[in-house]
């Protein structure tokens, strides 16, 4: 989940709040490299309306040109991969991990004391 593009998307101007809702739902399962791929079902639970209104909401993103959708698989199998277009000049490269838990300098593993015998 990126914070950048949940707050790049509520900036957006889409038209409706339904398609407002799937663009802030899409980019709260974005990965690093601003993909997802949830499916219409799980969309459709999360924003509260019909399947046929997250297909609505998904054309009228694909038209204003945030958002582009691929389909992947073959026959019964295939899902949709979304990919949401946030302008290079804002998009963070989301590579570099500042949680402290891995900055290994500061939090060292202990070993065991190999001098203890339990008994």
């Amino acid at each position: 989940m990126s914070f950048k593009a949940i707050s790049w998307a509520v900036n957006q101007d889409t038209g409706c709040s339904g398609t407002k809702l799937v663009l802030i739902q899409l980019c709260n399962y974005a990965n690093d490299s601003l993909e997802c791929y949830p499916s219409i079902t799980h969309l459709s639970e999360k924003c509260c309306c019909s399947k046929s209104s997250v297909t609505r909401y998904i054309r009228k993103l694909k038209k204003l040109n945030i958002i582009t959708v691929k389909k992947i698989g073959k026959g019964l199998q295939k899902h949709n991969h979304y990919t949401i277009k946030i302008p290079s000049s804002l998009a963070v490269k989301l590579t570099h991990n500042t949680n402290i838990n891995n900055n290994n300098k500061f939090f060292r593993q202990k070993g065991r004391n190999k001098n203890f015998i339990a008994g």
